[in-house]
């Protein structure tokens, strides 16, 4: 074995190290000090993934957006089709109020994965925000085809079809989840006042 495979070898179990020390930090909550264990992973092996995208998990939950999406960019940079570095990017959007840009990555993540259901629950109320009703409901009828038997699609269909003033049609979208589910509160609670307001 060469010197240089001996360093390179070295320098990677250095660099995984520093993130399992990162890691652990993260479980402790001590996000400053494991976004510098991370950068010091970084460092180590600046064309890696893993150490951008944990970074930007790190700045995220210290609330320092900015270097956040700095850290997510680099991770993006090198890996573009990463679904939970695309919902992580809309999260951060979303914390920072913007909501365009929040729904374009989850657009993208449906690109990859159009049954994703985290980003099938919550690209509809961005586009409600965004004043586009309409294809936060094409985007739902499109979607509970494919899964009818999730009763959170349901309850989002319902709450697009409240935000659109189409309440007869809310209350369809409710029942229909409350068949699939009689536990969930939403739907039960949106119905509820639904017909008390009839």
């Amino acid at each position: 074995m060469t010197d240089t495979t001996t360093k390179a070898t070295a320098s990677l179990g250095d660099y995984l190290a520093r993130l399992r020390e990162g890691d652990a930090a993260m479980r402790s909550r001590n996000f400053i000090a494991a976004a510098g264990l991370f950068r010091e992973a970084i460092a180590m092996r600046p064309e890696m993934y893993e150490g951008h995208f944990k970074l930007g998990n790190a700045y995220m939950l210290a609330e320092d957006y900015l270097s956040s999406i700095k850290a997510y960019t680099a991770a993006y940079n090198r890996q573009p089709k990463d679904i939970e570095l695309l919902v992580r990017l809309s999260e951060l959007c979303f914390r920072m109020e913007d909501y365009s840009k929040a729904a374009q990555f989850l657009a993208e993540v449906l690109m990859l994965n159009d049954r994703y259901l985290p980003a099938l629950l919550v690209l509809p109320e961005l586009l409600i925000r965004l004043g586009r009703g309409d294809d936060a409901m094409a985007l739902l009828q499109a979607a509970i085809p494919q899964q009818p038997q999730v009763p959170e699609l349901w309850i989002a269909a319902g709450i697009v079809s409240q935000s659109r003033g189409d309440l007869d049609r809310a209350k369809l979208f409710y029942r229909e989840a409350l068949n699939l589910d009689p536990n969930a509160t939403l739907a039960a609670t949106n119905l509820s006042r639904l017909e008390k307001a009839a």
